[in-house]
């Protein structure tokens, strides 16, 4: 378990400096508003929480509609 939650860190710190997310959108306002580091704090904050939240939210979804029953295309994959 251990291993699987520092390769998930890993993979979603990898993730985080790929394009996308609203992160231009994000530094465009700290740009334009001439942010500071506490705006940049709390902005990445709400940011990974949304993000995370939505992760969660999508699979718990999916865990209700479909229980252990894991549908045959997810496995042939």
């Amino acid at each position: 378990l251990g291993a699987l939650v520092l390769m998930a860190f890993g993979f979603g710190a990898a993730h985080a400096f790929t394009p996308g997310h609203g992160k231009t959108l994000v530094a465009a306002y700290l740009v334009g508003e001439r942010g500071t580091v506490r705006h940049a704090l709390v902005l990445g904050l709400t940011t990974t929480l949304a993000h995370t939240g939505s992760v969660l939210v999508v699979a718990v979804v999916l865990q209700l509609v479909y229980g252990d029953r894991v549908p045959a295309v997810t496995e042939a994959v």
